[in-house]
């Protein structure tokens, strides 16, 4: 199996996936520093018959990223941290996740990842830790596509009862969050 990582860093990805078996065919990445040590850990044959190479994620063309089978994207997080600005996603870094959208929707179908592994890494989410759910695949993509998603018997400390809901991105501009919205209750009496 073949993968791109985005935002490589140094290439944790790169490592992880490289120990399991399968084969980098390209990566993204800006800082300068990070390429370097990217090049010394994992020597890249950076070519046009080899691996693929953008150093600028908002300057890559989806017609130019070669197939694999998986992306990975390890988008910067640094607006969306309390050790941050927190201008959320439309902060300049963390941002850029958008970017990394817009190559995967540029891909006509054929051409899309279709790694049939049956995972996504996300990091873990409190909020779907707190209410005893899995933060799934289907969770995340129809996050991504829709901005929210129904989810059933997400869990209440609170209540010690599940619920069902629908769980929506909430970008403030200075957090991203989950937000809950619940169905109005057609059976309420009137007084």
């Amino acid at each position: 199996m073949t993968f791109i990582d985005y935002f490589a860093g140094i290439g944790g990805f790169t490592e992880g996936l490289k120990q399991a078996g399968m084969r980098c065919v390209g990566f993204c990445e800006a800082d300068k520093w990070a390429i370097k040590s990217y090049a010394a850990m994992h020597e890249p044959e950076i070519s046009e018959s080899k691996e693929w190479f953008c150093g600028d994620i908002t300057k890559a063309k989806s017609s130019e990223i070669p197939y694999a089978d998986g992306w990975t994207a390890g988008f910067p997080c640094q607006d969306v941290s309390v050790c941050g600005k927190m201008e959320g996603l439309s902060g300049a870094r963390s941002g850029l996740f958008f970017e990394f959208v817009r190559l995967l929707k540029g891909k006509s179908p054929e051409n899309r990842p279709r790694c049939e592994c049956g995972f996504a890494l996300w990091k873990s989410n409190k909020f779907f830790e707190s209410a005893k759910k899995d933060f799934t695949k289907e969770i995340a993509t129809a996050l991504i596509n829709n901005g929210k998603t129904e989810v059933k018997g997400l869990y209440s400390a609170k209540t010690d009862k599940t619920y069902n809901a629908t769980v929506c991105l909430d970008d403030t501009g200075t957090w991203v969050n989950f937000k809950l919205e619940f169905a109005n209750k057609s059976n309420k009496k009137r007084r």
